[in-house]
């Protein structure tokens, strides 16, 4: 129950990530959505200065083709929030891969100003979300404002351009911050719990769980932009490879997590092995995004975007089957999946231009795929409980079986079994010098009562013998039956004289037992030495039993080394 509501709690939390952007434009009016400045995307030659562009008429321009790769300009025009020229502003870039960016800025009054960007710097300016940071000054009304990326790549994969006030923008971001740093935490809990958990129960779908909430966390990292508190040394360019190959393994990781999750008998065996190479494709994806040669990026990312697409598509499909087949952890799965799903299929749509940008806000993807992880902990806690009740019962019963094993079914004693591993486990812990002492006891004629009051009465007087032989050898002893009417009984850290005087006790209470064990009575052997020479003093006291049978019965004789110890 607490589980359950601590989910809930964080669910809610991580959805309100997702309605964030929606909610602060209902606050302020809109002013999320005028944050966003269009701008021209114009390739050009690498030597093209600030004068040449500045000097180009503002106005519509043909988008660059989606391989662009090389210098980029972004021309804003006037923008609207730069007007007045009053305040500080924020001028959020995407992070993706470029290796340079130059700001200028031409005013009414005919200056114009530049602010360099090094993208890769461990010092420069970021904010949470992944965007880069560059604080545009206050000054005369902006007539003109230029962006020049230097070796760009994929720059119509990028999100538009924000420029915010900047008082603004530090309380947007502490909000966002908090939010990212939710999520992060959240998912960094799952995976030591979940990781303590494979420990314990080594379990394949366990792993892949954990893969998959590791490549998720290093995604939520390195989008927020959060990661750059730990390795502030990661570049732009690097953070950008980072976001994509976490994508694409987490496509994999969930893939191989589903497949392996669900039942065998309710997913066909050709969809799993597909499934396989999927995940290996997604894989293959993500280390040529992360190390490949930025000729390749193009279509490297193009290649992945379609293996990412084929990637959910199949989740779909193994949960849809799974589901119809009957399997109930299918259903849950396909809770959870589908948010994450849902938004990552926008991604690709919103590259190819059927869904607007707006649709899906900073940060949407990082509580989706939060509350994913979220909510396949469900079923997978479940399993894991249910393995280890499971467990638990397997060993219950193996106990049990051991203790029968060990134990005499008539007298409620050890066996042979059972005494030897009593004496293993005494020598663990009194050590192998521990001074022992060792009684074998045979009841007399018993042959005789056998024949003469048969086997039921017989037994009734074994079973009465074991119980006071027990409570007369004291809570120390290792008492049992060592086979048919003779007992052993193993007295810890006596010296021989107090032995000899609990032998006589068991003898004389045997006697003392009257009808009630139909007047038996009992020869004892009585031997003494270390812990670690049982064998040995299982000998000497068994030759005493011989020398009290032969010396009348009835009797307690001592072994000949344990006579001469208790003379000295």
């Amino acid at each position: 129950m607490m589980l359950a509501r601590w989910l809930a709690a964080m669910m809610a939390a991580l959805l309100l990530m997702l309605a964030a952007p929606a909610l602060a434009a209902v606050k302020g009016g809109g002013a999320v959505a005028t944050d966003v400045v269009s701008a021209c995307q114009i390739p050009t030659a690498a030597d093209t200065g600030a004068a040449e562009m500045l000097a180009r008429p503002a106005g519509p321009c043909t988008p660059p083709g989606r391989a662009t790769r090389g210098v980029v300009w972004l021309d804003f025009g006037a923008p609207a929030q730069l007007g007045d020229g009053k305040g500080l502003h924020r001028l959020l870039i995407d992070t993706h891969r470029v290796h340079r960016v130059d700001l200028y800025l031409a005013r009414a009054d005919g200056s114009v100003s530049h602010e360099r960007y090094d993208p890769a710097a461990p010092g420069r300016g970021w904010r949470t979300g992944g965007y880069l940071s560059m604080i545009v000054p206050a000054g005369a009304p902006v007539t003109r404002m230029l962006v020049r990326l230097g070796d760009t790549e994929l720059i119509t994969f990028s999100r538009p351009t924000r420029l915010v006030p900047l008082y603004a923008d530090f309380r947007m971001e502490r909000r966002d911050a908090a939010l990212y740093g939710l999520a992060l935490g959240v998912l960094a809990l799952t995976i030591f719990a979940h990781l303590a958990l494979f420990f314990a129960i080594r379990q394949r779908f366990q792993l892949f769980y954990v893969a998959h909430a590791t490549v998720l966390f290093l995604y939520a990292a390195a989008y927020s932009g959060l990661v750059l508190l730990v390795v502030p040394g990661v570049s732009a360019g690097g953070i950008s490879r980072l976001i994509s190959a976490t994508l694409s393994v987490a496509t994999a990781t969930g893939l191989l997590f589903s497949t392996d999750f669900i039942a065998r008998r309710y997913v066909p065996r050709g969809l799993r092995f597909y499934s396989l190479i999927s995940a290996a494709a997604s894989v293959a994806c993500a280390v040529l995004l992360l190390f490949g040669p930025d000729g390749l990026t193009a279509p490297v990312y193009g290649a992945a975007n379609l293996v990412g697409m084929n990637g959910l598509v199949l989740v779909v499909v193994v949960l849809a089957v799974g589901a119809i087949r009957g399997s109930h952890t299918a259903r849950i799965l396909g809770l959870g999946w589908a948010v994450p799903i849902a938004i990552g299929v926008t991604y690709p749509l919103r590259i190819l231009g059927l869904v607007p940008d707006a649709l899906v806000g900073d940060g949407a993807m990082v509580a989706a795929v939060t509350v994913e992880c979220l909510i396949l902990s469900l079923p997978v806690v479940t399993r894991i409980k249910a393995m280890r009740l499971d467990h638990e019962r397997v060993r219950e019963r193996q106990l049990v079986l051991e203790r029968q094993a060990a134990t005499d079914a008539l007298t409620g004693l050890a066996n042979r079994r059972g005494f030897v591993a009593a004496i293993e486990r005494a020598l663990q812990i009194g050590g192998p010098s521990s001074p022992v002492a060792l009684l074998m006891i045979d009841i007399d004629h018993f042959k005789a009562v056998n024949d003469r009051y048969g086997h039921v009465r017989a037994d009734a007087v074994l079973a009465g013998l074991g119980a006071l032989i027990a409570r007369a050898a004291g809570p120390g002893a290792i008492v049992a039956r060592y086979g048919g009417e003779e007992f052993v009984v193993l007295l810890m850290g006596l010296d021989l004289n107090r032995a000899h005087t609990i032998a006589e006790r068991i003898r004389a209470g045997v006697c003392a037992g009257g009808a009630d064990l139909l007047d038996v009575t009992v020869s004892i052997g009585l031997a003494g030495g270390r812990c670690d020479g049982v064998d040995r003093l299982m000998v000497d006291a068994d030759l005493a039993l011989y020398d009290a049978k032969r010396g009348g019965r009835n009797r307690v004789e001592v072994a000949a080394a344990a006579k001469a110890a208790m003379a000295a």
